[in-house]
């Protein structure tokens, strides 16, 4: 809908251990590996006139006011950020990120969606600015002891003595799924008081199927903004490097078509009945012989007009002034409307005063009736203030629609100022 308004350190570490061929999947074969952090940020303090907590021996610390809201603020959190980009294009089986610490502790694990770790400061603050932190990726208490055992066993290449073990599969894979080749988390705890942790940091160990993902490449449509009443011819090429594409599907706003193919080209034609106005969503998805699988999808607008911008203008045709209207001034709107279809297109433009509690005031509208492709015109719509508003505050939008029959909004617009 378009609207018309006037109104520190950095350690790079990735081990691979070849895992047991597991009779899993077909067959697949099954590998593991361990990434330490590519980027992280620790021993640091986010709140001002607070010390960093350090307990030596290069370990790191966790420091919390019980208090705290990770999404508002936090005292001392230990950010890590890893490079996923070598795994990406795998079917991720398992992911845990695994740390040591001798803590009976509360941890809880946040996404931090920027996926950035640099630190700035404000002009005369002695703290850095907090790094946004997102959702709740998973939470887990651990007792010191014998209830949280060394799991360098479970996890084949994590350090001995880590007994730490966050479960992120979902995470990683929904991370992935969006195109993302590296991913940052913040480690912190729920309870107040301080956490002692292992100085090497939380690493990230993956159990992967290293078969590769089809390849899929969207070929047609090759824009995204497209005429409504007319169909759509969907192909998309899918590849399969280390083996053959076995499924393919199309869907068009979630309903599937049959799929015509030519050697590695897939189409399907979406009737223009099915083809109107507003958003609708393209998904192509592939899976291979060995069960990998990706979907690719792509958002495109479908219109059967194109609007100017809305020109406002006052009662004697001159360029409005907010400043200058009063109660029992005239507003008019005027704005080019040009047709993409060949059928009858009614459009009605209105023009709406507010108030500035957004109560509307009045309206005027102006109707036509495009009858060809390319046909413009210029609708015309004025409202005139009444003599009750109060000038402190008027807000006026334009907006375009596609005749009263459905009042479907197609376009929106709007200007406001203090008077």
């Amino acid at each position: 809908m378009k609207k018309l308004c006037l109104l520190l350190a950095i350690c790079t570490a990735v081990c691979a251990f070849g895992g047991a061929a597991a009779a899993e999947d077909g067959g697949s074969e099954l590998k593991s590996a361990v990434l330490t952090a590519a980027d992280r940020v620790v021993q640091t303090v986010f709140k001002s006139g607070s010390g960093v907590y350090d307990a030596g021996y290069g370990h790191i610390c966790l420091n919390v006011i019980e208090k705290d809201d990770p999404a508002g603020e936090y005292l001392q959190p230990a950010f890590f950020r890893y490079d996923i980009s070598d795994y990406s294009e795998y079917d991720i089986k398992e992911a845990v990120l695994v740390w040591k610490s001798g803590n009976h502790k509360n941890f809880t694990l946040f996404d931090v969606p920027g996926d950035d770790l640099s630190l700035s400061r404000a002009e005369g603050s002695d703290v850095p600015e907090r790094i946004p932190v997102g959702g709740l990726i998973t939470a887990r208490t651990y007792n010191s002891g014998g209830t949280s055992p060394d799991l360098s066993g479970t996890y084949p290449g994590i350090p001995e003595g880590y007994n730490l073990a966050f479960d992120v599969t979902s995470y990683l894979k929904n991370k992935i799924h969006v195109g993302k080749t590296s991913v940052s988390v913040m480690f912190y705890s729920k309870w107040g008081g301080s956490a002692v942790l292992d100085g090497r940091g939380a690493q990230l160990w993956l159990r992967y199927d290293a078969n590769t993902k089809p390849v899929i490449r969207l070929k047609s449509p090759e824009t995204s903004d497209l005429v409504s009443g007319e169909g759509i011819r969907i192909a998309a090429e899918v590849t399969d490097a280390d083996g053959t594409v076995e499924k393919v599907t199309v869907t068009f706003d979630g309903k599937e078509y049959a799929t015509a193919r030519t050697d590695d080209m897939y189409t399907v034609t979406v009737p223009a009945t099915n083809v109107g106005d507003g958003a609708h969503e393209i998904s192509v998805y592939a899976a291979d012989d060995r069960g990998a699988e990706r979907t690719l999808t792509k958002t495109v607008y479908c219109r059967s007009y194109t609007a100017g911008a809305a020109v406002l203008t006052d009662g004697d045709g001159g360029e409005l002034d907010l400043k200058a209207l009063k109660a029992g001034g005239k507003v008019n709107a005027a704005v080019d409307i040009t047709s993409l279809v060949e059928k009858e297109l009614p459009v009605t433009v209105t023009v709406c005063l507010y108030d500035r509690y957004n109560i509307m005031k009045t309206f005027g509208i102006g109707t036509a009736a495009l009858t060809a492709a390319e046909n413009t015109q210029t609708l015309h719509a004025a409202a005139t203030l009444p003599n009750d508003t109060e000038l402190k505050s008027v807000r006026i939008c334009v907006y375009v629609t596609n005749g009263f029959k459905s009042e479907k909004l197609i376009d929106t617009g709007s200007k406001g100022a203090g008077l």
